[in-house]
């Protein structure tokens, strides 16, 4: 693949990889303690406070945009668009984020067992265990590896930041609704997101050093 890390040495990758990973097992330890019962209650209270039947709308469409059918579209059409280019390392790589973002999901939701929040506070169906969400993660690693791919391909220094800032502020708005409609503690928002970023970015930063490896060989 041509530059699917925008950087001749990843260690920026990995380096993000490292903090937001520090980030999660940070937050994981604390909430094992009971140390957010408290205040992601109280978060999610004061979130449930702005709810308007206008927002709730905007706040299920928003969602969507973390559900798997939605981000296996996403994936899939970038999957595309890299065949056409025969760029088959982007492939591999949309492919390995998508579906490893899925199996964490489900290992680490039974690894933890956190209840989601009263179903009483519930705007929509959820079912499963709340931690971490897997909307949060799923948006973070599918959003900002399609970034990761793209800044590759272009230039200007501004359009990579706005593009890196677009995928933040819609991952972060996917976290929101997850909160806003009742289904998960923004511990769960949060840690989710940590993990995808984490996992788009080791990803990226790994297979950055097996195409530069295969180029030194040719």
């Amino acid at each position: 693949m041509k530059k699917i890390f925008k950087y001749k040495i990843p260690g920026l990758g990995f380096g993000v990889a490292f903090l937001a990973t520090g980030f999660f097992i940070k937050i994981t330890s604390e909430l094992r303690e009971k140390e957010f019962d408290l205040i992601d209650g109280q978060i999610l209270e004061w979130v449930k406070s702005f709810r308007l039947p206008v927002f709730n709308q905007w706040a299920i469409e928003i969602t969507s945009l973390g559900s798997g059918s939605v981000l296996f579209l996403v994936a899939g059409v970038g999957v595309l668009i890299a065949i056409s280019f025969k760029n088959y390392l982007a492939v591999l790589y949309l492919i390995l984020v998508t579906t490893g973002a899925g199996v964490m999901t489900i290992l680490l939701k039974n690894l933890f067992e956190r209840d989601r929040p009263n179903i009483s506070s519930f705007l929509i169906d959820a079912n499963g265990y709340s931690y971490p969400s897997g909307h949060s993660l799923g948006a973070a690693a599918v959003y900002f590896s399609v970034a990761i791919i793209c800044v590759a391909h272009i230039k200007n220094v501004k359009a990579r930041l706005a593009l890196f800032i677009s995928a933040g502020l819609l991952v972060g708005l996917v976290g929101l609704s997850r909160v806003y409609l009742g289904v998960h503690y923004f511990t769960d928002v949060l840690s989710g997101i940590l993990l995808g970023i984490a996992w788009a970015f080791l990803l990226a930063a790994s297979i950055k050093i097996i195409e530069e490896k295969a180029g030194q060989k040719n």
